[in-house]
Parts: structure tokens; C-alpha cells; sequence
């Protein structure tokens, strides 16, 4: 069911990148015919040269920022959430096996990275878990792993 969940956001998130990648790439178009503009503008002597290198270094800087914004999307589109959860899932189901193969100064580390804090409880250990394992613990414990941000199971912050 998580997963399910994850892949029908996996589908949203991905069309949303495409139509900020389909505004990037309008704007560098509009960027790029303005600029063409002013210099054809520039050599009839209809604005000043030291205004048109004032424009053309603001449409520049505009022109690499949106390329960098461009390439990042790209990257976001080529990763899956879908895929990194389910391997996340695999090691945590291997968690127990893993742990008890450690050494107990791996195992110590790896609580750190864990949890935030112990509490004790009579014979029990009451573990604080670290963002995103709280989220995890709450899904196990629950059942439900795709809680609402408005709802009481959503860990506060």
C-alpha cells in the first residue's frame, strides 16, 4: 500500500517537473528573442552601449539560473522515490539480522543514527526515533504510512 502510494506521487511529482521544465524553457525563449531584439536595437543606435551590456549581463545571469534550475529537474526526473523506498524498505526488514551482526561499537553508531533519546520504562526501552525513522515506527505501530499533516499521528516537530 505505501508503495502504491509513493508511485501515484511519483506520477504528480514527475508531471510537475515537466511543466516547471515547459516554463524554463519559455522563458529562456522569451529571454533569448528580447536579447536578439535589444541587439539589433543596440547596433541602430537605438539604445546606448552601456545600457545594452547592462541588459545583457541581467539576461545572462537570468539565462544560468534557469539553465541550472533545468538541469536539477532533469536530475529529480531521472530519480524515483518509488525505487529508493523500496530498497529502504529491503534493508529495514534486514535491520534485526544486520544489527545483530555488528560489533557493539557499529551498533552503538548505528542507534545514534537511529534514535534521538531512550527513556526507560520498568523493564522497557521507549525509543525517541530520528526523522524519517519516527515515520516508520509510526507506520508499524499504526499501520498507517501515509498520515495526513493535519492528523494527531503526524509526529510534531
Amino acid at each position: 500500500m505505501l508503495l502504491e502510494e509513493v508511485r501515484k506521487g511519483e506520477d504528480v511529482r514527475k508531471q510537475e517537473i515537466k511543466e516547471k521544465l515547459d516554463e524554463l524553457t519559455q522563458e529562456q525563449e522569451r529571454i533569448a528573442t528580447t536579447r536578439d531584439k535589444a541587439y539589433l536595437d543596440k547596433l541602430n543606435g537605438v539604445i546606448e552601449e552601456e545600457r545594452w551590456a547592462s541588459l545583457d549581463n541581467e539576461w545572462g545571469e537570468r539565462l544560468n539560473l534557469i539553465v541550472e534550475k533545468a538541469n536539477e529537474l532533469r536530475e529529480a526526473l531521472k530519480s524515483s522515490g518509488a525505487e529508493e523506498l523500496d530498497s529502504t524498505l529491503e534493508l529495514l526488514k534486514r535491520a534485526r539480522e544486520l544489527f545483530s551482526q555488528q560489533d557493539p561499537f557499529e551498533q552503538a553508531e548505528g542507534l545514534k543514527i537511529l534514535v534521538s533519546n531512550l527513556t526507560i520504562t520498568g523493564r522497557k526501552l521507549d525509543p525517541d526515533y530520528r526523522s524519517p525513522f519516527d515515520l516508520v515506527a509510526l507506520g508499524t505501530k499504526t499501520g498507517n504510512w501515509y498520515p495526513r499533516q493535519d492528523s494527531n499521528l503526524w509526529p510534531t516537530v
